[in-house]
């Protein structure tokens, strides 16, 4: 009997990993909102906003569409959810009005970051499969809903902005590849919790971060197309 009890608990901790591990086993591109049961389309690659990133790790979310917002999650599984311990947001507000507007509905009327106490709020996920493409939503207690894909959508005429990191860990510095061949043109560095610990106001041969802890970083890197994020690791 002890045995059959030690089993159906390795299973059940197994499935439990196993449902929360694909939050942060992908960088997640935000294609839409629903709210009130109205789409809104992602304004990306317009000229202030190239890709709205959400990404999961070690209990965090970090997202930005002009600003940086991050929380604090607990997760469950009964049914797939999680609730925020805590949020916060970078100073600042988007210049185009439209974007405003949209990052609006996206942190107050899907993460009802406006409106304490977080704890209160639980948001449900789910995941769907189109084709290769990964879809997340995730939807708060009134039923508003942001969809992403595990993949970047092209919309419109505009190149989407594509690099690489190396060496990725690093200890000391590390260097920027565009895809593109386009010129970097402002390197953002964000802790964990979205504070801005470094700032390269032009490109660089390489970027030096041997000041910072060891631990996870978000890299914003903008260039005259557009913006995009990655994260690195400094040992």
């Amino acid at each position: 009997m002890k045995t059959i009890i030690k089993i159906l608990i390795c299973l059940l901790s197994f499935n439990s990993v196993a449902q929360i591990a694909p939050l942060e086993d992908h960088t997640w591109y935000l294609e839409k909102l629903i709210i009130g049961g109205q789409t809104i389309q992602n304004p990306a690659l317009n000229s202030e906003v190239n890709e709205i990133t959400a990404i999961f790790e070690n209990g965090w979310f970090v997202t930005t569409v002009c600003n940086y917002f991050d929380a604090e999650l607990e997760y469950s599984t009964n049914p797939n959810s999680f609730y925020v311990t805590y949020a916060s947001s970078t100073l600042g507000s988007c210049s185009n009005s439209s974007n405003q507007q949209f990052e609006n509905s996206y942190t107050q009327d899907v993460f009802i970051f406006s409106e304490p106490p977080l704890e209160n709020h639980v948001y449900t996920y789910s995941f769907s499969q189109d084709g290769t493409d990964v879809i997340l939503t995730i939807e708060n207690e009134i039923g508003n809903q942001a969809i992403y894909r595990n993949q970047q959508l092209a919309v419109g005429d505009k190149e989407i902005v594509v690099f690489s990191l190396y060496p990725n860990p690093t200890t000391n510095s590390f260097q920027v590849t565009m895809q593109s061949g386009e010129k970097v043109t402002s390197v953002r560095i964000f802790s964990l919790k979205g504070k801005e610990v470094l700032y390269f106001k032009e490109a660089q041969h390489s970027y030096d971060i041997s000041k910072l802890s060891s631990g996870l970083y978000f890299v914003h890197i903008k260039n005259k197309t557009g913006k995009s994020i990655q994260k690195i690791v400094k040992q």
